[in-house]
């Protein structure tokens, strides 16, 4: 059997370059570009395209063995990329469509492989969550968050506003037992030393888990951004709703205020935990690139999907990885990596 050769679309971005400096170590690839031209290696052929030529997009697709979707908003393409690489029978892995794609190709799902939310979050997060869940005997809630101090890249800043446009997540809910719960309040966090505000924002990625583990309840909660943030966040919404033309400035003036405004210490802090009555377990990563953490899920899923036989249909990361699949090339690439896990104590005699 010949070696089997992994396509990465937007090769050159944050995620895709991260994904060939990872894979490439294990497997041929061919990368693409759009503008910039980048130079063979020994492990990796890059070809130019512009990903909205679709018959070129399938040309690539029949020439690999899996393709993993980095190029660009997921949000924009991701639906018609997926549809092709169903169209060529390779697995299609998505660092970043969650629910919105899983919607759009359901007809598709008896023909091919699709792994969605394979990127850091959502990602990491749900198999950080599946794995704290794993390790306690019965859980009664599982909380997470994420924070960052990191300058965003423009499909970055589109996909995260366009998905919240279709079920990504829902703003100001949590989840308890079996049903969505309306909570306003602001969770104040100390991170590296810093005061974070975060809000609730329950994810279909933490649902599937807090189903699959019977949670009772089950809280994610998003950093909230400063004021000016949000709002071309919103004029950008309101935009694309309207199909008013581009709104690249509005991503423009997104970037510049984070650059005006992150801490000279990048760093990305993920910390997922699960309780019961008798123990509780935390997880925490911290990675300066929240792409070097993306790209480690979608390496070893490329390695876990040549090595089983998987039938067709729809996967999140969560279902196919382990946390301890991974710990171990997070850690590698200078993720740090702590698992804390506490019993409770009652004294004697006392219930």
């Amino acid at each position: 059997m010949k070696n089997p050769i992994i396509g990465i679309l937007g090769g050159s971005g944050n995620i895709g370059s991260k994904c060939v400096e990872i894979i490439s170590e294990i497997y041929p690839l061919y990368a693409t570009y759009k503008n910039n031209k980048k130079q063979d290696t020994e492990n990796c052929t890059y070809v130019q395209m512009d990903i909205k030529d679709l018959g070129k997009v399938a040309e690539f697709c029949n020439q690999v063995d899996i393709l993993i979707n980095c190029a660009g908003a997921s949000y924009k393409n991701g639906e018609k990329i997926a549809k092709i690489a169903s169209e060529c029978n390779i697995p299609y892995i998505d660092p970043s469509g969650e629910s919105f794609l899983e919607d759009k190709i359901k007809e598709e799902l008896d023909n091919n492989i699709f792994v969605l939310s394979s990127g850091y979050f959502p990602g990491l997060s749900g198999i950080m969550a599946s794995y704290a869940c794993s390790c306690l005997k019965n859980v009664d809630s599982i909380s997470g968050f994420n924070v960052s101090e990191e300058i965003p890249s423009k499909s970055a800043i589109e996909d995260f506003v366009l998905t919240n446009l279709s079920g990504f997540g829902k703003a100001l809910y949590y989840y308890k037992n079996g049903e969505l719960v309306y909570e306003d309040g602001i969770k104040f966090v100390n991170v590296n030393g810093d005061i974070y505000k975060l809000s609730n924002y329950i994810t279909k990625e933490f649902l599937r888990v807090a189903e699959k583990f019977n949670v009772n309840t089950a809280n994610w909660f998003n950093q909230i951004y400063d004021d000016k943030v949000i709002r071309k966040m919103q004029e950008i919404v309101l935009k694309s709703d309207k199909f008013e033309g581009s709104y690249s400035k509005d991503i423009d003036n997104i970037i510049s205020f984070f650059k005006a405004n992150v801490s000279k210490n990048n760093f990305n802090k993920l910390i997922i935990s699960a309780k019961n009555s008798m123990e509780n377990i935390e997880i925490e990563v911290e990675s300066k690139e929240s792409s070097t953490m993306s790209a480690v899920i979608c390496s070893n899923l490329v390695k876990k999907i040549l090595e089983k036989n998987y039938k067709n249909g729809l996967y999140y990361s969560m279902d196919i990885l382990d946390f301890k699949d991974i710990e171990r090339d997070l850690i590698l690439k200078n993720v740090k990596v702590n698992i804390k896990k506490e019993k409770k104590e009652y004294e004697e005699g006392v219930l």
